[in-house]
């Protein structure tokens, strides 16, 4: 398992590489679209799979909380309806949750295939108590 420091730089390198941008422009304050894009994927993974707070990470990129509340209410928008969006949080989740997991994708998958075998299993013993129940009515 990767430390918090690890973790943010696995986060920057898997947004960098995405986005096309390096990481002094993730830092920086300009407001190319691409740039802000990645950083918006940053601000929100930081919140929501990190749990960090507004406040810190404002602090890390040197903005008021409200912005980082911004950026965070947008990039939630965006991945209602922005499906290259979608595709880009897919590529960072995969990458950060494959450097940061003692579980990679691989045994991820493993165990969901095991877990949708129980639940097929399951499944199948309620349809069969319906059906009895509904042949003894």
């Amino acid at each position: 398992m990767l430390n918090s420091i690890e973790r943010r730089e696995a986060l920057n390198k898997a947004v960098c590489s995405i986005y096309g941008v390096n990481e002094n422009e993730l830092f920086s304050v300009s407001r190319k679209r691409e740039i802000i894009s990645a950083r918006r994927m940053v601000l929100y993974f930081l919140r929501k799979h990190y749990g960090e707070t507004y406040m810190s990470i404002a602090k890390t990129f040197s903005m008021n909380h409200a912005t980082v509340i911004h950026h965070i209410t947008q990039m939630k928008n965006f991945l209602e309806f922005d499906k290259m969006e979608v595709i880009n949080y897919i590529k960072v989740r995969d990458y950060v949750f494959e450097q940061n997991s003692e579980v990679t994708l691989s045994e991820e998958l493993d165990l969901l295939k095991k877990e949708k075998s129980l639940l097929d299993d399951r499944l199948e013993q309620i349809e069969n108590e319906l059906k009895l129940l509904d042949n003894g009515n």
